[in-house]
């Protein structure tokens, strides 16, 4: 069950598992727009710095020539190299700032991207932001067979997920926001972070509304103690804490435990697909402006 707290458009939201309430907000966490210069208006925003957004200018890495770095940590490359799009901008929307210069601030964005023409993805990353849960408290279910890299505290407590490899044009980040963050807040904050590069984001780009971003993750308590037979209670248990390990069972195997699994852990549930499709159609929405601001400049 979802709930709106606002109105259609908002970002935050309540969902409902079981006995439990959460708060949770989805967001587009960060952005790399490539694209064809347009000259003239790349060396126009440039020259006359509006409202001071550029900080300064630097040197960059082959194959770029110069970094513009913003007063928002945002990135604008620029290359001369012909197998290269002429731009690269990378800036996180999040960081727009909500006060009376919001309008100030949007707009400089906006001066930067219109630098291009034929603009594209290149890099999208999604946030899931889930409150009032602990997530370390529950166990990860996830279909894919994706390289895992964990951190946890002296007792053990799940601190940071890694699903898949850090050049992977997949991968999933799933840590405690109110640890990185050094809040005081008593409120539990979790955050799962979707990265999508390359090839990936062409793929969303196509089929943005049946691609399954999140690939089934899912986090569910599991009252394994409720399983009578011993033997299957331990395989369970052993085959969530090594995941590599499913790699290793056979077919019939794999189903049958999986199918115990399932049937554990319904009620007890948090699908993380389940939470973006509440905010897919306004996320989809967001990333095709953001790539409309440059659209004019496609016919020059």
């Amino acid at each position: 069950m979802v709930k709106s707290w606002e109105k259609e458009n908002s970002k935050l939201y309540s969902h409902v598992v079981g006995d439990i309430k959460m708060n949770v907000t989805v967001s587009i966490d960060r952005l790399t727009i490539i694209g064809d210069i347009v000259k003239e208006r790349f060396e126009e925003t440039i020259k006359n710095n509006h409202y001071g957004f550029i900080v300064r200018k630097g040197i960059a890495k082959y194959p770029y020539h110069s970094n513009f770095y913003m007063t928002d940590g945002s990135i604008l490359q620029w290359t001369d190299v012909h197998t290269h799009r002429a731009l690269r901008y990378d800036f996180n929307p999040n960081k727009i700032i909500k006060d009376k210069k919001e309008n100030i601030h949007r707009r400089s964005v906006f001066d930067i991207i219109k630098t291009m023409k034929y603009p594209e993805f290149s890099r999208i990353d999604i946030a899931i932001d889930i409150r009032n849960v602990d997530l370390s408290q529950y166990q990860v279910i996830f279909d894919k067979s994706f390289k895992r890299n964990y951190w946890e505290n002296g007792s053990r407590r799940l601190e940071t997920l890694y699903l898949g490899s850090p050049k992977s044009s997949y991968r999933i980040r799933i840590y405690d926001k109110r640890l990185e963050q050094k809040s005081d807040d008593d409120m539990q904050w979790w955050r799962v972070e979707i990265q999508l590069r390359g090839e990936k984001v062409q793929e969303f780009m196509k089929h943005m509304n049946s691609f399954c971003i999140f690939n089934h993750l899912k986090f569910a308590k599991l009252p394994i103690q409720d399983i009578e037979d011993i033997q299957t209670r331990s395989m369970i248990y052993y085959l969530l804490n090594n995941p590599s390990e499913w790699n290793h069972i056979s077919k019939n195997t794999k189903t049958k435990y999986k199918k115990i699994i399932s049937e554990l852990s319904k009620g007890h549930e948090i699908d993380i697909d389940e939470l973006y499709k509440a905010e897919s159609l306004r996320i989809r929405k967001e990333l095709l402006l953001w790539l409309r601001i440059a659209e004019r400049n496609n016919i020059i």
